[in-house]
């Protein structure tokens, strides 16, 4: 599943910016991640009713099999066709997603300039060296910290562990339903957000939804430090489904709409494919730390720290 994850995730976010006309190309590319939502919100619904294992059986087959059947049909990318001499694949590749011969002929000519800084012969010593030089050295930076943003506030920690962050509130509510709820908040903005990725400047999108995100998870951190402290919390029970439907609205509805997007936006072309493949492999390691230490932050700092330290 790792390899699956590591080998998919890369040219998921690259191919819909390659494909995608400029006007859509922020909404198309950030559907990827509301694929993702649906998987997650899949999860906790049929974890309150069946087993994990006739779970694990039924998403894939209700994502990932459709997801196959649909990238028969895609066409391959023009831009990676051009860069290999395939002209006339990558002109008819564009005929099949574009309304207008002469958008596709003006394509073709903007494709034929790109090629000249083309970096398909390099190794990747090579591109290693390039993205160092004062030319790239800032785009991939931004390439790769804007993505981090959502990993830094713990959002995969929040995904993976929600029904048992609900468990230890201690609320009444059953936790899958909970989880159940906040997963289709988090799907409700996704669509939110793609939507206002045309309407909105990146900058915006990414301080308002951080700022959101900040006040609900450092709101679950005081719910948290509050019981600890054996204060009578029935009063505001509803307060850790609030904020963490606050909290998935800030990073799904402001942060991770616009933060992979300008991830692949900021780096030239001629070095997109090699810089989003750095991107990920950071994004990824970083996942894999913030997650593997939940739990010993959990209990070093208490579950109101983890979540402080979070916001």
């Amino acid at each position: 599943m790792g390899l699956l994850a590591a080998f998919l995730n890369a040219p998921s976010i690259v191919l819909p910016c390659e494909v995608s006309e400029a006007t859509w190309r922020g909404t198309l590319a950030r559907l990827l991640e509301v694929w993702v939502t649906l998987g997650f919100l899949l999860f906790y619904l049929m974890s309150g009713l069946i087993s994990w294992k006739t779970a694990a059986l039924l998403i894939p087959a209700i994502t990932f099999i459709s997801g196959i059947l649909g990238l028969l049909i895609v066409p391959e990318s023009p831009s990676w066709l051009y860069r290999r001499q395939r002209e006339a694949e990558a002109f008819n590749s564009l005929l099949k997603i574009r309304n207008s011969r002469t958008a596709v002929e003006k394509e073709m000519v903007e494709m034929k300039m790109l090629d000249q800084q083309d970096t398909k012969k390099l190794s990747w010593h090579h591109l290693l060296k390039m993205i160092y030089q004062k030319d790239y050295v800032m785009s991939m930076v931004i390439s790769v910290l804007v993505p981090s943003l959502a990993v830094f506030c713990g959002f995969g920690v929040v995904a993976i562990y929600l029904p048992e962050v609900f468990a230890m509130t201690g609320v009444s509510r059953d936790q899958y339903w909970s989880s159940v709820i906040s997963g289709s908040f988090r799907l409700l903005f996704n669509f939110i957000g793609s939507g206002l990725l045309s309407r909105m400047r990146r900058k915006v999108m990414l301080v308002s939804g951080s700022f959101t995100a900040l006040v609900g998870v450092a709101s679950l951190g005081a719910f948290f430090y509050f019981k600890e402290q054996r204060y009578d919390m029935s009063d505001v029970s509803w307060l850790p489904l609030a904020a963490v439907v606050m909290y998935v609205a800030g990073i799904s509805g402001g942060v991770l709409p616009p933060a992979w997007l300008v991830a692949a936006e900021v780096l030239p072309s001629n070095i997109r494919s090699f810089g989003m493949g750095i991107t990920n492999t950071v994004y990824t390691t970083l996942y894999f730390l913030v997650s593997k230490t939940y739990d010993d932050t959990k209990v070093t700092l208490g579950p109101h720290g983890v979540f402080w330290a979070y916001s």
